[in-house]
């Protein structure tokens, strides 16, 4: 949660170095030179390790200053940008979802039409990506066979908004969720029971351009419940309890589901492995560790493929120097796409030391196997340090390994893209129907992670979007009052701390294998975000039978919608 637009800048000799907290390094790196005339091999970004994303991660206008600065005086520049300049430097797309909705008196959805106002804030900024995700996103993860989404994204007087963790799918999650909720009330029919009759199921087609659906929904949205002890049938009945003050209290259950791609785009994405005579292994590429646990799922992916301890894996930090390119981690692509580098760097790095070993020792290289450490013949076995060191001096052996995005049709919005990543939530609360407080009792979130490379890495991803979502759904706002600003500090803008989650919390991962990153993994890191306000929206009709209908929830939108206000 850094500030945004922190960065050390050196114009020295018509070359630029720049020390910078981005996702993209490679993609910033080529801004840079564009923008100041020189060639691209004159810059040089390096990243260090820096705190969380959440959208901070990006070039802002003060770094190009910085940079200019630098040239202007001969000198390194360093920004140190503050708390209220942040706010102003980035924010969350607002968005309004207005749904037309078919469906058959048995519970059948058949018909969607979806208009979505998307406001950029000044300037275009992350508008493109917004509105291109909103769209993608807004008919949920359901078997409609007639849709017809249309989106407009607009200018307004405000902060620019960004690229914020999940964007443009917070939004729309939040509105088809809550959609399909109130159809499934309005035809007297449990939301569950609704769901399991339109949910999308394995193989079934999604849209023109993408992969068939990979997961299975009655597994997640069957976890999640159970998550919260629940069966999933709707109760409106007021708990009995009744607080010390007097006031009324009632209890309702909620849940919601999530669909969105996996990895897209992108283009090649490239890593390096080297192997010195002590089987250290160092792993070089473009991927920077924003808090998705990215460098030690690298260390773990060429210790597994290597065979080798973790120990032995160094994992160094981006610069862009090394020229292996990758479009940066967003999109949910980092585990996909460069983790598969890793591991075709690894399998190459393997292969190249079955060849070193048959040159130096005898025998074919299909014949040698790397088992604990130790390259192994038949009934023999040599340590890498004899095999590498036969080459005499500081000999390291070294490979690139690759992944490309399948090529799909242009003309696709899905281009690019490789797998679903879907979540499950539910949700148990109580609600003051007279002063409109609400208390969570119990969350539970499911995630589609195909297969958990670091298992708590995984699930730490998991439990902080939830974490996230919460902040989404129940504080975080900003209040603009004739055309100003109000509340663009860290003091008058609400997050949520640990006395906000539910001490039964709940969080899991589907794992069957089948994903397309190594060893079955899938893209997972933004999929338990969209779920908390949609699911405490639904559980709130559950207790009070009115629908609250934007974010974030206030007990005032409660009363409001009550007609108490």
């Amino acid at each position: 949660m850094e500030h945004i637009g922190g960065c050390l800048a050196q114009y020295i000799n018509g070359e630029i170095n720049l020390w910078l907290p981005t996702s993209s390094p490679m993609r910033d790196a080529g801004e840079i030179a564009r923008f100041f005339g020189v060639e691209p091999d004159k810059v040089r970004l390096r990243v260090p390790y820096v705190g969380g994303g959440f959208g901070s991660k990006i070039l802002v206008p003060s770094i190009h200053a910085a940079v200019f600065l630098s040239r202007k005086t001969g000198r390194p520049v360093r920004l140190i940008p503050s708390a209220e300049h942040s706010f102003r430097q980035n924010a969350r797309h607002a968005e309004v979802f207005k749904a037309k909705v078919g469906v058959k008196s048995d519970g059948k959805l058949t018909a969607l039409d979806v208009d979505l106002v998307i406001d950029t804030g000044a300037y275009t900024t992350g508008g493109a990506t917004a509105a291109h995700n909103s769209v993608i996103s807004a008919w949920g993860c359901y078997r409609i066979p007639h849709v017809r989404i249309r989106g407009g994204c607009v200018y307004t007087n405000k902060v620019p908004a960004g690229h914020t963790r999940a964007t443009g799918k917070v939004q729309t999650t939040w509105g088809i969720e809550c959609t399909v909720d109130s159809i499934a009330r309005q035809l007297n029919i449990d939301p569950y029971e609704f769901r399991k009759k339109n949910v999308l199921l394995r193989g079934e087609f999604v849209a023109k351009g993408t992969p068939l659906m990979d997961t299975d929904y009655l597994d997640l949205m069957q976890q999640a419940v159970a998550g919260i002890a629940w069966d999933g049938r709707s109760n409106r009945e007021p708990c009995d309890k009744t607080a010390a003050t007097g006031s009324r209290w009632a209890r309702g259950r909620g849940m919601a589901l999530s669909l969105r791609h996996g990895s897209q785009g992108g283009g090649r994405a490239y890593a390096m492995a080297t192997m010195d005579a002590r089987g250290v292994v160092t792993i070089q590429h473009n991927a920077p560790e924003i808090g998705q646990g990215t460098h030690n799922l690298f260390s773990v992916i060429a210790a597994r493929t290597l065979g080798l301890p973790q120990s032995q894996v160094r994992v160094r930090a981006p610069d862009t120097a090394v020229n292996l390119p990758f479009a940066g981690v967003s999109a949910q692509r980092t585990t996909m796409q460069m983790g598969n580098a890793v591991h075709n760097a690894c399998e190459k790095l393997k292969q190249e030391l079955f060849s070193l070993a048959s040159q130096v020792k005898g025998g074919k290289p299909e014949d040698w196997r790397l088992i604990d450490g130790r390259l192994c013949c038949g009934e023999i076995s040599f340590s890498i340090r004899e095999i590498i060191g036969a080459l005499g001096g500081n000999a390291v052996i070294k490979c690139v390994g690759y992944h490309s995005v399948p090529p799909t049709a242009k003309e696709s919005a899905f281009s690019g893209m490789d797998h679903w990543a879907p979540s499950a939530a539910a949700i148990e609360l109580e609600v003051n129907s007279e002063t409109g407080e609400l208390r969570v009792l119990r969350y539970s979130v499911i995630a589609d992670a195909g297969k958990a490379i670091h298992y708590p890495s995984a699930k730490a991803q998991v439990d902080g979007g939830a974490v996230m979502g919460f902040g989404h759904a129940l504080f975080e706002e900003t209040i603009y009052q004739e055309g100003q600003f109000q509340n663009g500090d860290p003091f008058q803008y609400r997050l949520p701390v640990m006395t906000d989650i539910p001490e039964a919390f709940y969080s899991a991962m589907l794992e069957k294998e089948d994903g397309p990153g190594p060893f079955g993994s899938k893209g997972m890191s933004q999929t338990s975000i969209v779920t908390v306000a949609p699911a405490i929206g639904n559980a709130i009709y559950d207790a009070l039978g009115v629908r609250v209908r934007s974010l974030p929830i206030s007990p005032e939108k409660i009363l409001r919608a009550m007609g108490k206000l």
